[in-house]
This record gives structure tokens, C-alpha cells and sequence, in this order.
């Protein structure tokens, strides 16, 4: 069904949506939107992104500090490996292939995007050669929860397994023991989380 058309103000607010998305790799805030768009309250925000759900354009998670999810969309695949500096994370020429959005209602929570997996280090939690693992978008994760990360000009997946306030180490999870944990030091190689694996498809990238 298509969805509803929109006013001037709530086109401003999905397009804002919709570049951070693209840029960060997960949905922005509602204090974030207000910045962006030049909105004064944050009543006003979630006026508009209500309009945006009953017209079919969004979906919002309860109690979730990023929880908007943007429908009527194809979420974009990107290979694993080196990334410019200051490139977006989804950035147009990263992306490999769309996976069409009725895909997402396989997954719970439902994927912002998928990242092709390479290689076996973590063939033990379901993720081999070029299965498409099925990301969350979010800036933090739980210890133990496998990531989407960039580590310096790389992106990469891994367990996450911080250590102090300096150092990470990202997990393999193998049946090959060749692979060996790596550990990062932030003080010295960029890190930040992307998103966390909820969860994979098989075999078809």
C-alpha cells in the first residue's frame, strides 16, 4: 500500500531521518532530529514522527532511544573491509546489494541494514562466507554481543569484549583456531561500534 503524502514539515523530518540513517548506520535521536530540523521541543518531534507512523512512512519501537525504523524502503548490504576516512558507513558506493524491507520482519528486533560476511571467524554463532548478517544500528553494545565495528580504516565483525576504558578486544568465535582475539587500542586505532548482529541469512550474498 503506498503510503500517505506528507506536509512540508514532516517531509523535512523524514529526510533528516533518513540521511542520518544513511551516514551513521543507525537512527538518530529525538533530541538529534530537533537539532537537525530547527525543531524547538521535543513534543514537536514526536508530533511529527506520529503523523509519520499513521501515514506509514515510519515505525517507532516504545521505549527505545533509537527505536525509528523507516519503511517503504530496500535496506542496503555492504561488504566487510576498508572504508575511507570519513566516509559514511553506508555511504552509496559501499553498497553491494538492497534486501528488500519485508525481509526485516524475519528478524527481531528488525535490521537498519545487512553486512556480508567474510571469511569463518565466527562460523560457531551462524555467520559464515557470505551469509548476510542482519545489524541493528546502534552506537553501544553488551559485552559479548557480536558487532559491526570500524577499527581504524576497517570495518570488521566480532564478539565485543571491552576491557577498560582503553582497550577492546573483538572475539572471534571459530571452529578454526587460527583465528585469535584482537585487541584494540583506542588511544592509538579509531573504534566505534556500529551496530550489533541480530541475527543472519544464509548463504545467499
Amino acid at each position: 500500500m503506498t503510503p500517505a503524502p506528507l506536509s512540508g514539515r514532516q517531509q523535512q523530518v523524514l529526510g533528516f531521518v533518513r540521511e542520518y540513517v544513511r551516514d551513521q548506520g543507525f537512527p538518530p535521536t529525538l533530541a538529534e532530529i530537533a537539532e537537525g530540523t530547527g525543531l524547538t521541543h521535543i513534543s514537536s518531534v514526536t508530533y511529527h514522527l506520529n503523523a509519520l507512523m499513521r501515514k506509514g512512512w515510519v515505525e517507532v519501537r516504545p521505549n527505545t532511544r533509537r527505536g525509528i525504523r523507516l519503511l517503504h524502503t530496500e535496506l542496503p548490504a555492504i561488504a566487510t573491509g576498508p572504508v575511507p576516512a570519513g566516509e559514511p558507513l553506508l555511504a552509496e558506493g559501499r553498497i553491494v546489494r538492497r534486501i528488500h524491507e519485508d525481509v526485516a520482519g524475519c528478524f527481531s528486533p528488525p535490521p537498519d541494514y545487512f553486512v556480508i560476511v567474510r571469511g569463518d571467524s565466527l562460523d560457531r554463532v551462524g555467520l559464515k562466507d557470505n551469509d548476510l548478517a542482519a545489524i541493528q544500528g546502534a552506537p553501544a553494545a553488551q559485552p559479548g554481543q557480536v558487532i559491526v565495528a570500524r577499527v581504524g580504516d576497517e570495518v570488521t565483525l566480532g564478539r565485543y569484549e571491552p576491557v577498560d576504558e582503553r582497550y577492546v578486544r573483538l572475539v572471534p568465535d571459530s571452529t578454526n583456531k587460527e583465528h585469535r582475539p584482537r585487541r584494540i587500542d583506542r588511544s592509538r586505532t579509531p573504534f566505534a561500534i556500529d551496530g550489533v548482529v541480530v541475527g543472519a541469512m544464509i548463504g545467499i550474498a
